[in-house]
């Protein structure tokens, strides 16, 4: 009976404890954060009095202490510089694509790639011969009729004749000097002809080649022309300013250039919100080709002097950045606030000085206030 009992009671207990046991779960879960939170307020106050026992000359709590070796550095103030960094391309406002204004067969091509040519220069002929005969058989009938027309004038001049006759061979005259002039402006068009200085980059059409009006027949490229475009995302709109400072670097030709900011566009893009930036390329080598790629970097914030320490010290923590300084051979947890950052470094607006000494390596395994030892 007994036996019976123990084991009904062994039942409930358990029972309670299963019913109860999410519950406890949390309160052991919650006991071991609270031992964990004294334990670790033990170990500094632990070692705070070990550290005040070896101030009073104890030795024998020097080698209880656990000394962590580090690296510091000394904080010091230099200029500080910020880069806005994008990719851009050459571009010329003088890469013109010059098409055919008729259509026909290409009889001769005067220019090979590389010339350099003048605006006006002739760079191909179309077959003209079919408006060309046009020209010459109204040419014949205009000769006759400014023939005709002298004549009569002649005549009106001396009050012989009719007004008529006079005006009919006027008109005629004029008449078919308008269709000439008219047809030799249509000739015009079969001629390709350079609208710009500069060096014939591309010809299309070969010589015995049809080509319709409107295709693309040469291409003339002003190099003197080059500049640098980039499109920059518009939250940068108040950062870039005509005449920033920026570095160009042509990694093909693997070549770096200062200039200035050219053109700042006023018009945000709207299908992706950039707006356009032009660069100087004045004094740039002659083998830049236009589409090269290139990477830009324009200065939009500088300071001559200010605290800088390595970006990769700096640690974070709900209460803001931190770095370990180093007073009395002792870690110390230092709240700083920072300003910009660029790639390895970090501008410091507060909480450090010149002179101030801060752990640079072996910073991840010290705490506050901990015992550190360096060189």
């Amino acid at each position: 009976m007994k036996t019976q009992n123990t084991f009904l009671l062994a039942m409930i207990v358990a029972a309670i404890i299963t019913a109860c046991g999410g519950n406890k779960a949390d309160v052991i879960k919650a006991k071991i954060e609270k031992l964990k939170k004294q334990q670790s307020e033990l170990k500094v106050e632990i070692e705070g009095l070990q550290k005040d026992l070896i101030a009073m000359g104890d030795s024998s709590s020097k080698s209880t202490i656990k000394i962590k070796d580090v690296a510091v550095a000394a904080v010091t103030a230099k200029e500080f510089n910020h880069y806005l960094e994008i990719q851009g391309k050459v571009d010329s406002d003088k890469n013109i694509l010059i098409s055919a204004r008729a259509a026909g067969t290409i009889t001769k091509i005067y220019v090979n790639k590389g010339d350099v040519v003048r605006a006006g220069s002739l760079l191909a002929m179309i077959d003209d011969d079919v408006i060309q005969s046009s020209i010459q058989d109204l040419q014949t009938n205009l000769s006759l009729s400014k023939t005709i027309y002298d004549k009569q004038k002649a005549l009106w001049d001396q009050k012989i004749g009719t007004e008529i006759q006079y005006l009919q061979a006027k008109t005629n005259y004029e008449s078919l000097t308008k269709k000439v002039d008219q047809l030799k402006q249509q000739q015009d068009a079969y001629k390709i002809k350079a609208t710009i200085d500069g060096t014939v980059d591309e010809i299309y059409p070969n010589e015995g080649e049809v080509i319709g009006a409107g295709m693309p027949a040469v291409r003339i490229i002003n190099t003197s022309a080059f500049k640098v475009t980039a499109e920059i995302a518009e939250g940068y709109i108040n950062k870039v300013e005509k005449g920033d400072k920026v570095t160009l670097f042509f990694p093909d030709i693997d070549y770096t250039m200062e200039t200035t900011v050219k053109v700042v566009s006023n018009v945000i893009s709207l299908t992706n919100r950039t707006f356009l930036v032009e660069f100087d390329l004045k004094n740039a080598p002659q083998n830049i080709k236009a589409n090269m790629l290139t990477y830009v970097k324009i200065l939009d914030y500088s300071k001559p002097s200010v605290l800088v320490i390595p970006v990769n010290i700096i640690q974070h923590s709900e209460a803001g950045d931190f770095v370990y300084t180093v007073t009395n051979s002792k870690a110390i947890k230092t709240n700083i606030q920072t300003g910009n950052i660029y790639r390895t470094d970090a501008e410091i607006i507060s909480g450090l000085k010149e002179g101030d000494q801060i752990i640079v390596s072996g910073y991840q395994d010290v705490t506050n206030g901990q015992a550190v030892s360096f060189k």
